[in-house]
């Protein structure tokens, strides 16, 4: 057992270790409550089909009930899964010979990297696009039947009654929200290369390029309530596939130039102690003389569920912590958090890019909405200090720098 997670947290990641061909299959012993706290806790992470077969193994006799229902609902999501993607073969093969230059991004290739890709469960498949080649590619997407939902200034979200929805983006990310990085959006071209899978050719980015964005897309997360399993999963896998060729030196130069060279040491650390990823000794040294701020991040790792949605209370307090850590001084970030800025604001408030005097209406808007969720007990709306200066400790230690 790591010294410093529950027993139920460390027969989840030893399952999910085994389960990605990381470790051999170890032996679990939990009660049959503490198995349906496992299951329940594997939702969270949305890792729970993919640990199905190994954790059936141990606790199928314990609790016979839990694992008759975990088995039909992993069939049951294996079939929707694979019914929602029937279309994403032709459809990328549409985009291709209209001479629509298309990266895919995340999950889709993500998926290819475990044993039994189905049952990684993807959300939406995310598509990145030049600038340019934007029309056409909403007129294919849409010629399948799919419909536009909302836009930002960086994607467009489509939907579908039958098939899964589709992100398409034209940028990763804007300038103002991380200017450190904005060379990336047309960086991530680089050397890209075709992969194929499962009848599919499609355009992914290079090793190095995946893993930058794979952790960029995870301090997006984790400024917004965090990032869960499932997505350190993915980061231990892109790097797992490639470390006895990897350029060590370069993936952590290239990290470094886009605001993220310490997140990449550190989840490449935790990877190494959870799933016994190969990784350069210097690495190891510095790390294993902070087990506290390890400790506190995999923590943040465990208690955040996949993007956040564990814990609305828990997300809340994270954001307001991300904020005043990229921020400075606490009283004023409070007060910025409180009143943002135009550009900081989401695109629920769009209004405001058109008309600037809308700005505190739009205040008043986004204080409306968080007073009157309803997903939230009345004390988990009131920010808890504690927490959020914990949060602030371990943001400004990873030191991920956007601006």
């Amino acid at each position: 057992m790591v010294r410093f997670m529950n027993k139920v947290n460390d027969a989840l990641v030893k399952l999910l270790s085994a389960s990605t061909d990381c470790h051999t299959s170890q032996i679990v012993e939990l009660d049959a409550e503490e198995w349906t706290q496992l299951y329940k806790e594997a939702i969270e992470h949305q890792i729970h089909l993919l640990i199905f077969s190994e954790a059936n193994k141990y606790g199928s006799k314990v609790n016979p009930a839990l694992f008759d229902n975990w088995r039909k609902n992993t069939i049951f999501q294996v079939l929707q899964s694979i019914q929602s993607f029937a279309v994403v073969g032709s459809l990328l093969n549409a985009l291709r010979d209209a001479n629509v230059p298309i990266l895919v991004l995340k999950g889709l290739h993500y998926k290819y990297l475990y044993r039994e890709p189905d049952l990684r469960i993807m959300g939406d498949i995310d598509l990145l696009i030049k600038p340019e080649s934007l029309d056409n590619a909403i007129r294919i997407i849409e010629s399948f039947g799919y419909i536009q939902g909302k836009k930002d200034p960086k994607h467009i979200a489509f939907y579908h009654k039958q098939y899964i929805p589709i992100e398409l983006h034209f940028a990763l990310f804007t300038e103002s929200k991380r200017k450190v990085a904005a060379g990336f959006n047309t960086a991530i071209w680089n050397e890209a290369y075709f992969y194929e899978a499962d009848k599919m050719t499609f355009l992914v980015p290079s090793d190095i390029n995946q893993i930058i964005y794979c952790c960029i897309h995870m301090t997006n997360h984790l400024g917004k309530g965090g990032f869960g399993l499932r997505q350190l999963s993915d980061f231990n896998l892109l790097v797992k596939r490639i470390c006895e060729t990897l350029d060590w030196e370069q993936l952590l130069k290239q990290a470094e130039i886009n605001g993220i060279g310490k997140f990449v040491e550190v989840l490449s650390y935790i990877c190494h102690k959870l799933f016994g990823l190969k990784i350069p000794e210097v690495i190891i040294k510095k790390y294993s003389c902070d087990e506290e701020n390890i400790e506190r991040m995999v923590n943040a790792i465990l208690d955040a569920g996949a993007f956040g949605g564990k814990d609305k209370a828990t997300s809340s307090n994270r954001s307001l912590a991300s904020y005043i850590s990229q921020s400075g001084s606490n009283g004023k970030s409070r007060l910025k958090y409180l009143f943002p800025p135009r550009d900081s604001l989401g695109s629920a408030y769009s209004y405001v890019n058109k008309h600037k005097v809308l700005l505190p209406v739009a205040w008043v808007h986004r204080l409306l909405i968080n007073i009157g969720r309803r997903d939230l007990k009345l004390s988990e709306k009131i920010p808890d200090s504690k927490s959020i200066n914990e949060y602030v400790e371990l943001f400004r230690w990873l030191d991920v720098r956007k601006k």
